[in-house]
């Protein structure tokens, strides 16, 4: 879902901080070097237990893993 801050907001199985393990549009790679920046937090939102706020790169991809992991 798209938030209002422009960020989309899906929802994630725990309360805890992601890692951006892989973003696929960096500068270096000649990309927009858009994205989450590393690290989101996971809250409360419209009654559900958590989810994310993140910022997807265009016609790119990333993967998030639990920081822990």
């Amino acid at each position: 879902m798209l938030g209002a801050s422009g960020a989309w907001e899906p929802f994630v199985p725990e309360v805890c901080d992601y890692r951006e393990t892989l973003n696929s549009d960096p500068r270096r790679c000649r990309g927009s070097d858009v994205g989450s920046r590393g690290l989101v937090r996971a809250h409360p939102w419209m009654g559900q237990p958590c989810c994310i706020d993140l910022v997807l790169p265009p016609l790119a991809g990333i993967i998030l893993v639990p920081r822990d992991v």
